[in-house]
């Protein structure tokens, strides 16, 4: 008999993402589904961002990170 896998997210981090909410509603439009994949994206491109400038010398910036003067 195959054993079962263990989970990649484990269930603790679940529970707190579902803390005081129905996990009926994680479907539902701007629900935590909606939630997770816009915060998963906004990570991705981040770090590609910043993977893409890292090697770049010639003074290349990203807009709205510099303190005003």
């Amino acid at each position: 008999m195959a054993r079962r896998k263990e989970p990649v997210i484990p269930d603790a981090i679940l529970d707190q993402l579902l803390a005081g909410a129905d996990a009926k509603t994680a479907f539902d439009q701007n629900g935590l589904l909606d939630q997770l994949k816009k915060a998963l994206t906004e990570r991705a491109l981040k770090a590609e961002l910043d993977h893409h400038l890292a090697g770049d010398e010639s003074g290349n910036r990203r807009n709205g990170y510099g303190r005003k003067t």
